[in-house]
């Protein structure tokens, strides 16, 4: 297991190639759910409707964004992920730091240099896809309950209405989601943009079973 920790921070390791035991099942189809040209902008023109997940954290965490369409044509599901971090957790987590320096140089990772800049971004990114008419009118953007009351304020100024937000539920009550993205992933139909940050994000994701539910929480990294 450290020899793992050690391998996914200092190599350029893939992911598939050093997970965990408890690894969460999706991880194993990641890979093999690469969309090659998948960008933002590819995003708006291949769609014809997009949905938002957005999820903060504490100031030493990342804030991330999962942008999830459908494409007009096939009908798969496509996602495009970005996040953003305060640039002084380059220094608070020495461990994780480099890796989040590549992550910003591949154009995955925001490092802010203003305490709002992640809120400002994405009610950016997410006013251009209401521009594009692609939001649907009720529950467009899931947000984390806690902490996104800066967001909220955000995205009413964009224009963004209440019934387009919703608040989603935590814990073991996203088991539901969890099984689900599980199995788009393994049959073809949920696409990705092959983004090593979230290959990052998968491969860390450890999967505690509770009950009849599974709950997904953090390894060894956010």
């Amino acid at each position: 297991e450290e020899v793992r920790r050690w391998a996914s921070q200092h190599l350029n390791v893939e992911i598939g190639l050093a997970l965990h035991g408890d690894r969460w099942r999706g991880a194993d189809f990641w890979e093999s759910a690469v969309e090659p040209g998948l960008s933002f902008e590819a995003l708006l023109d291949r769609c014809d409707v997009i949905v938002a997940g957005v999820d903060g954290g504490g100031l030493d965490d990342l804030y991330g964004l999962a942008l999830l369409g459908r494409d007009r044509d096939t009908r798969d599901w496509l996602l495009w992920c970005r996040a953003w971090v305060q640039r002084d957790v380059l220094e608070i987590r020495k461990d994780i730091a480099e890796r989040l320096r590549d992550f910003d140089a591949q154009g995955d990772l925001v490092l802010c240099d203003t305490p709002t800049q992640d809120v400002e971004d994405i009610a950016l990114l997410l006013d251009q896809v209401r521009q594009r008419g692609l939001l649907p009118e009720r529950l467009a953007i899931g947000l984390d309950p806690v902490g996104i009351a800066a967001l909220v304020e955000a995205l009413d100024n964009i224009g963004i209405t209440s019934d387009q937000m919703i608040a989603v539920p935590q814990g073991y009550r996203l088991s539901s989601a969890v099984w689900g993205a599980e199995r788009k992933l393994k049959d073809g139909t949920l696409r990705h943009a092959g983004q090593p940050l979230m290959a990052w994000c998968v491969g860390n994701a450890k999967v505690e079973q509770r009950g009849n539910a599974v709950l997904i929480t953090k390894q060894t990294a956010g």
